[in-house]
């Protein structure tokens, strides 16, 4: 299977698919901002035991960073060049978080995201989750082929997304990598 980092791995969507992609043998490496606080270092201790019992070849291992920093805010070096896949799920979706914060977490976070696999030569895949929430104002059906038809954003998620998912176009677009996108429109828990 796959080498694959994720970002966002500790989060509603990142921790659904990291227990899948575990299960479907991929070695992961998981880019966690504090990887020692709780809830966080109670999954993480659940997806390593996790590994040991499946038979397969999934391997999990877990980078202490931050997307706002230069560099992630990685304490040495990591080379994005060997793996194949990019999920980027690592966003704030607190709609009471402050503007400055949701920016910088959303949209600086993106752009330092593929800052470093540009340097390092990456040339897999990046699958970043955004939202439906691009289209803002929009009225009318709002398909997947649309991006920027002249909407306003009325909240600053809205807004991050938006320009997120510019970043990604651009890097898309520029650098001729692979980035597909997905736009989740209502994300909600198991019923039971």
């Amino acid at each position: 299977m796959s080498q694959c980092l994720v970002t966002g791995a500790t989060g509603f969507l990142g921790r659904k698919l990291v227990l899948e992609l575990l299960q479907q043998g991929h070695q992961l490496v998981l880019l966690v901002r504090r990887p020692d606080l709780e809830p966080a270092e109670g999954l993480i201790a659940s997806w390593h035991k996790l590994v040991s019992e499946l038979s397969n070849d999934s391997s999990l291992s877990v980078l202490q960073g931050d997307l706002v920093e230069r560099g992630l805010g990685l304490s040495s070096k990591y080379n994005f060049s060997s793996l194949e896949h990019i999920y980027h799920l690592a966003a704030i979706y607190d709609l009471s978080a402050s503007e400055e914060l949701v920016l910088r977490t959303n949209v600086q976070g993106t752009e330092n995201l593929f800052e470093c696999l540009i340097q390092d030569g990456f040339s897999g895949c990046f699958h970043m989750v955004s939202s439906i929430a691009v289209a803002g104002d929009f009225k009318g059906c709002f398909n997947e082929n649309m991006f920027d038809e002249g909407q306003a954003h009325s909240h600053v998620y809205h807004l991050s997304k938006f320009q997120s998912e510019a970043c990604a176009r651009r890097y898309r677009d520029t650098c001729q990598m692979d980035v597909r996108i997905y736009r989740p429109a209502a994300v909600v828990g198991h019923s039971k």
